[in-house]
């Protein structure tokens, strides 16, 4: 093969990956979470579900003393306690994480939508809930 083929095969690849990782950039923008508001929707679940947080930290996968470090920021909630708590309660990784009521249960929208507590635990982005926009 010559010099000039291998050149343009080279930059042919190069530019392909530049420009798909651009494009994977622009496809999906990064959604990130933050500790202090999953602990703060973490703590409204057990609270609405009327646990003690022994038998909440039980119920999603490990001990008080876990639970009370996410609880306190201090630690990020694994994967695997939140799909414990999906499980459980009914719930969606989407509000666990970020906040979205998109496809939670009535039951947690409904005590949701109730109380400050609760609404302030909706991001900032979902805001069609709270104008009366968007039907659950």
């Amino acid at each position: 093969m010559s010099l000039v083929v291998k050149a343009f095969l080279t930059l042919d690849k190069m530019s392909y990956y530049w420009l798909n990782s651009r494009m994977n950039e622009i496809r999906k923008p990064k959604r990130t979470s933050d500790p202090v508001r999953v602990a703060a929707r973490l703590e409204w679940l057990r609270l609405q579900s009327g646990l003690t947080g022994t038998q909440f930290g039980e119920l999603i996968g490990n001990d008080q003393s876990a639970y009370s470090k996410i609880k306190n920021s201090k630690r990020g909630l694994p994967k695997t306690w939140a799909f414990a708590a999906v499980n459980r309660f009914g719930i969606t990784m989407d509000f666990l994480y970020h906040g979205s009521t998109k496809g939670l249960d009535r039951r947690w929208l409904d005590q949701l939508l109730s109380t400050p507590e609760g609404l302030a635990l909706i991001e900032p982005d979902d805001t069609g809930l709270r104008t009366g926009s968007t039907q659950p």
